[in-house]
């Protein structure tokens, strides 16, 4: 490694380390006393990533860190042959700064700071070549920028929505230079956003009224306050990419959002133990009365991963993998997938209800017609393969006598991460499970590497909804399209 790499890739470590443990700290200052249950869970987790990280250093295996430090190094500049000497040396410094990191994250988690004093000190930061940042444009070139380099994540309805929320904002605020924004702009856009006439768009008379003339009016009902929020949370998005790219001093639209009548948790309720039995011991189910596969094995699959529809329903065969001999559904951003967030890529065990309901053998069925995609009667549309499979299961919990709008599938989500808080589960098993970040940075994601799968597997395993479930394994052979297995089989 050269005399001007080592001192690059040490210096890129260890400001990532000081981020991440800064930033966990002003996390632990704003959080609420926890039950020791909670601590030991993440102790347990710390522990298991430390052994892990140090055998890795022990064997010198480094290809489970590859794609980690080539991502890592790519962000600072640097260039390296990933079968070169440099590069492994690389994968090695990574390693140790990762094991500094857990040890000291497991002795503050149980309030043991007694050995701070043995951090490293970040090189001066003059030893990393920098590029001075312009701060002279407009917000709706930053605007254009910050789209430019965050559309890759978005879906066609989201980068629609998030340009007309924009416009909103310059709208508004106006299009003043970036060093111009501030608290009073924030504060202005807020203000606004709450007198703002619901579906102004679709109201007629109202398209060619100013802002201004849209707020000193009365126009009738003004935006919700999950509108306002949401236009809220894109701005404060879009301030905190400027603060990372020199363009913004500081975040000026953290708390501004509203107090709704609701809260989250109360926006979309759990299914109760009887609206389960209603779905799963319904006659459809009972008798297999489906169009489609996906109808049987959707709400099934987010009854027992907690996984969001458009996961469940973008899978594609090669997705059901084994870890170290358990069985997973992979979710990950291979092919056309679209993930909510980076944090959503993970490893979900398979419960051994869904196995012994016969979905491993449905999986194989696929394989063996040589589908690529598990639900491929799901096409692609505007809002991704879930669309259509969203709109049905609404069709369907009401014909089985579930009528209140705020059950939707994602209640089997929310029911999934209630019952993995009632069972004390530790907190890093189920943020990796409901597909979270793992840590309240970008520097720290980095460092907290995902829990294998056969230490995440018992927690999973635990899960008891309490409704029959005893059909028949082979009844998934009387789904559309599975006859023709059942006939050979003969």
């Amino acid at each position: 490694m050269n005399s001007m790499t080592q001192p690059q890739i040490q210096t890129l470590l260890a400001k990532h380390l000081h981020s991440a443990l800064e930033e966990r700290e002003q996390f632990r200052v704003a959080q609420p006393p926890q039950p020791l249950s909670e601590v030991d869970g993440e102790v347990l987790a710390l522990d298991y990533l430390l052994r892990d990280t140090q055998t890795l250093l022990a064997t010198c295996d480094y290809t489970r860190v590859a794609s980690i430090v080539r991502n890592f190094l790519d962000e600072g500049g640097i260039r390296l042959d990933p079968t070169s000497p440099e590069f492994r040396a690389a994968c090695r410094e990574y390693l140790k700064i990762d094991t500094q990191h857990l040890r000291i994250e497991r002795q503050r988690t149980v309030g043991d700071y007694s050995g701070d004093q043995t951090l490293p000190v970040a090189p001066p930061q003059s030893s990393l070549a920098s590029t001075p940042t312009s701060t002279d444009k407009k917000l709706s070139e930053l605007v254009d920028d910050y789209i430019a380099e965050a559309r890759s994540n978005w879906s066609a309805k989201t980068e629609h929505s998030f340009k007309a929320s924009f416009n909103v904002m310059l709208e508004v605020i106006g299009d003043m230079p970036s060093a111009t924004f501030g608290f009073a702009a924030a504060r202005q856009y807020k203000t606004a956003l709450m007198k703002l006439p619901a579906n102004r768009s679709k109201m007629r008379g109202l398209q060619g009224l100013s802002v201004e003339q849209l707020i000193s009016g009365d126009y009738g009902p003004t935006l919700a306050v999950k509108t306002v929020n949401q236009h809220l949370s894109l701005m404060s998005q879009f301030n905190d990419w400027g603060v990372r790219q020199g363009y913004f001093d500081k975040s000026y639209a953290q708390g501004l959002l509203l107090k709704g009548t609701k809260s989250d948790k109360e926006q979309r309720e759990v299914f109760s133990q009887a609206d389960l039995s209603k779905i799963f011991n319904s006659e459809t189910y009972q008798k297999r009365a489906f169009r489609e596969s996906y109808q049987f094995w959707l709400p099934l699959l987010g009854l027992f991963t907690g996984a969001r529809i458009e996961e469940l329903c973008s899978l594609h065969c090669e997705d059901i993998v084994e870890e170290e001999g358990v069985l997973c559904l992979s979710i990950n951003e291979q092919h056309d997938k679209k993930l909510k967030t980076k944090s959503a890529v993970r490893l979900i065990p398979l419960h051994p209800k869904l196995i012994e309901l016969g979905f491993l053998d449905f999986v194989n069925h696929r394989r063996q017609r040589n589908n690529t995609r598990l639900f491929m009667e799901l096409a692609k549309l505007r809002d991704g393969y879930s669309q259509t499979a969203s709109k049905w299961f609404g069709r369907f919990k009401r014909r089985c006598g579930i009528t209140e709008e705020t059950r939707v599938f994602h209640s089997f989500r929310h029911g999934f991460a209630t019952q993995l808080g009632n069972l004390l589960t530790p907190l890093p098993v189920t943020l990796q499970l409901m597909g979270h970040e793992r840590g309240k940075s970008e520097s720290e994601q980095r460092y907290m590497k995902d829990l294998p799968a056969g230490v995440v597997f018992p927690h999973l395993v635990a899960l008891d909804f309490g409704i029959d479930l005893t059909h028949p394994k082979d009844k998934w052979l009387e789904l559309p399209g599975c006859a023709v297995i059942r006939q050979k089989s003969k």
